[in-house]
């Protein structure tokens, strides 16, 4: 099975595969992730979700979607060290943007 692994990494690097999309924003996980993801936030229920690297947001908005779903008061926080405006902006545009928190920290 770990023999397939470098070529499947390949495959999906090269479909670019890994390359997701919630509410319009770009997210860099594999459908396997974001299901897993999924089925711990349901089981777990956090109050709190660290994403670090926001890239275009895809991300956060999925886990504030799934926040949302599961009830509660929990939020995403996330983290980076350059957040573009035009990421920011659409970030806050989308329905669940009350549960989306960000910080820039570029030291």
């Amino acid at each position: 099975m770990y023999r397939l692994c470098p070529h499947w990494t390949r495959e999906v690097t090269r479909h670019k595969y890994r390359t997701t999309f919630h509410d319009g924003q770009a997210h860099y996980q594999t459908p396997q992730d974001m299901v897993a993801m999924q089925e711990i936030i349901w089981r777990v229920k956090p109050d709190l979700i660290i994403e670090t690297g926001i890239a275009h947001g895809g991300s956060l908005i999925y886990y504030a979607s799934l926040l949302e779903m599961i009830g509660g008061d929990g939020y995403v926080l996330g983290i980076d060290v350059d957040i573009l405006e035009h990421n920011r902006v659409e970030m806050k545009s989308t329905r669940c943007s009350s549960a989306i928190k960000m910080i820039q920290d570029h030291r």
